[in-house]
């Protein structure tokens, strides 16, 4: 994938809205998304059920970021 696709109109508001969330995150000190992510899952979702957590996952993505 060449690195210019993500000035494509398509792509741009995609790329500002993560270059922002990251640069928030640097500022605050906050763990990586991963973790950030690890976390919510143990906090959220119905334990020994992986249709939960997708779905705590795909909440998280969608709603809360």
């Amino acid at each position: 994938m060449q690195w210019w696709r993500f000035f494509h109109p398509a792509a741009l508001a995609f790329t500002m809205k993560t270059a922002s969330q990251s640069l928030v995150d640097t500022i605050k000190g906050a763990p990586p998304r991963t973790v950030q992510s690890a976390r919510h899952v143990e906090q959220h979702a119905i334990r020994d059920n992986p249709r939960h957590v997708l779905y705590t996952l795909d909440r998280l993505a969608l709603e809360e970021r």
